[in-house]
């Protein structure tokens, strides 16, 4: 899990969120901003998973993915909104996070 200063809130999200460039794939879709701070955001609808239990599970299995890559390092930088699908629910966990580290990688090559 992100610690809470590097978790995104409410009224930055929507700044972030307007300014940002999209990017989507078949499981997330990103908004990513460069900037000189690290903040992250991760956002499971009900359309993604009806139980409150099955979305936090979901969150928090994502937010450890952003401390256990690149991003466990200090340089880290830019702030990025990921946006659950409902196909991701159906992975099991060793697959979402594959799936998560190969989004991440293709999103920060193109910043």
């Amino acid at each position: 899990m992100l610690p809470k200063q590097e978790r995104l809130g409410r009224a930055e999200f929507s700044k972030y969120f307007a300014i940002g460039k999209r990017v989507s794939g078949p499981y997330f879709t990103w908004v990513v901003t460069p900037a000189p701070i690290f903040k992250a955001a991760v956002v499971v609808s009900k359309k993604v998973a009806k139980k409150a239990h099955e979305r936090n599970r979901l969150k928090r299995r994502l937010y450890h993915g952003f401390s256990r890559t690149q991003f466990g390092s200090k340089d880290r930088q830019g702030v990025y909104l990921l946006f659950v699908k409902p196909a991701a629910a159906t992975l099991s966990k060793v697959a979402l996070a594959q799936e998560f580290i190969a989004a991440l990688t293709r999103v920060t090559n193109m910043r």
